[in-house]
């Protein structure tokens, strides 16, 4: 599969890229490896030694927050630069794995597994400031899907499935009932669908604790080339 690769992609929750380990991810096909550096920011090496290949998620992780490969004992450090070759003082200028732009932003640790000169930290997308306010809290998890990702967005940016699928919880007949509205600029595309003054579904009448009729909007935003974030919400 032909990815898009300068851009970022989420990579991580925070807190898996730990200060004391190593966390092996797949991005684009890129195997990558992540942890954090001496400031704790989080850092991406390509997982694979420079001298035999091995995989550095197989390695060890140094006190100085550089990391050991577990064959040879050729250490990197988060530019990627081998700084320790046992059994010889000189290093190469070659030895070296390639080094991934990494950040974290929005709760998230992104990744940008292109070109590392365009990697500019303002192209992370904003959709997901809100984790970053204080009066808002969030809550995540991963779920393993073993599908293309684009079924993902496709199932994420069109609800009208909710009526058949998630009938008994967030679905009912007033859902296919609304039409949804297409907006897009340059860099997104939005979906937005209004259903005001009807029965509120069984999810938000208990969410709401109270009987009576509600407005309910639905409002997603997808930023290719991965980026999804729904708004849905019902109000009295």
């Amino acid at each position: 599969m032909a990815f898009v690769m300068n851009t970022w992609y989420v990579a991580a929750w925070p807190q898996e890229v730990r200060s004391d380990e190593i966390l092996a991810r797949t991005v684009c096909d890129e195997a990558m490896v992540f942890f954090r550096d001496r400031e704790g920011r989080p850092s991406a090496l390509e997982d694979r030694c420079c001298h035999r290949q091995m995989p550095l998620a197989l390695g060890r992780l140094e006190q100085d927050c550089t990391l050991r490969c577990m064959y040879h004992g050729m250490r990197y450090d988060a530019s990627g630069a081998c700084v320790e070759i046992p059994g010889q003082s000189n290093i190469p200028d070659t030895a070296k794995v390639r080094s991934y732009p990494a950040v974290e932003r929005h709760g998230y640790v992104w990744v940008w597994p292109g070109q590392a000169a365009l990697a500019d930290p303002a192209l992370i997308p904003d959709i997901f400031e809100r984790n970053d306010h204080p009066d808002w809290s969030s809550v995540g998890g991963t779920i393993h899907l073993r599908a293309n990702f684009k079924l993902l967005a496709d199932n994420l940016i069109d609800t009208t499935h909710e009526t058949y699928v998630h009938m008994g919880s967030l679905g009912d007949d007033r859902i296919q009932a609304n039409p949804i509205k297409v907006t897009g600029d340059a860099e997104s595309v939005q979906v937005t669908r209004w259903i005001l003054d009807h029965d509120a579904a069984p999810l938000w009448r208990e969410a709401l604790n109270k009987e009576g009729n509600v407005d309910r909007w639905q409002i997603i935003r997808f930023q290719p080339r991965a980026t999804a974030a729904a708004a849905p919400r019902a109000a009295t």
